[in-house]
């Protein structure tokens, strides 16, 4: 089951930056690690790892500028250029459909050709629901096709929120259970362990598996 959703929590500055993140990754998207809550700010990530009662904080200063990256294409504007660009090149087959009704989304439909998934663009349908008075994304639908030519949906990202207030304790880790082992890789000392865990296993795929949930690339 992948009923447990990965949910993200991201608050920015004044100028458009990354101040805080905090993100859940349940079991099922990566059962050897096991659930993990990262939180990361000002360049210094900290990880729970639940199942295997460790908290590992180290410097990740790389995290903000990928995910920033990564919601840029949350703007329908931008997607929909993109969108364009590929039809024009014959990869895509764009429909746009803007109901009368307002409380209804705008859907952008993009169908993909074959050429597409080769080079590692996996969904063959990729649909964006837009609010039509607020003209933010609410929804990415992704399809794949099957053998009879039906697109059945394979996933989707939702998104509940913007320029909403974040309370601030979303972003700290205070509810980690007392026995549970803290190994801090920002500290000076030679020789801290560091398990068998890596930062390929944290925050870098964490950054990748919010790509994949968003392009699913």
């Amino acid at each position: 089951g992948r009923e447990e959703p990965k949910e993200f929590w991201l608050q920015f500055d004044e100028a458009g930056r990354i101040e805080n993140i905090r993100a859940h990754m349940p079991e099922w998207e990566s059962p050897a690690d096991g659930a993990r809550i990262v939180v990361w700010h000002e360049g210094k990530a900290r990880v729970w790892f639940k199942n295997r009662k460790t908290l590992v904080t180290f410097s990740e200063k790389r995290f903000a500028d990928e995910m920033l990256k990564a919601i840029q294409l949350f703007d329908p504007k931008w997607a929909l250029q993109r969108f364009l660009e590929l039809e024009d090149s014959g990869l895509v087959r764009i429909e746009i459909k803007e109901p009368a009704q307002k409380t209804e989304p705008i859907t952008i439909t993009s169908t993909n050709a074959a050429q597409l998934k080769e080079v590692g663009y996996q969904p063959d349908r990729t649909v964006l629901l837009v609010d039509q008075t607020t003209k933010l994304l609410s929804k990415i639908e992704q399809y794949h096709r099957m053998a009879n030519g039906d697109y059945e949906l394979s996933g989707w990202t939702e998104f509940h929120g913007y320029n909403e207030p974040i309370a601030p304790e979303q972003f700290v880790l205070d509810d980690v259970p007392v026995d549970v082992a803290r190994v801090d890789q920002t500290t000076p000392e030679i020789g801290l362990p560091r398990g068998d865990l890596s930062e390929e296993e944290i925050a870098v795929r964490v950054v990748r598996e919010f790509y994949e949930a968003v392009i699913a690339k």
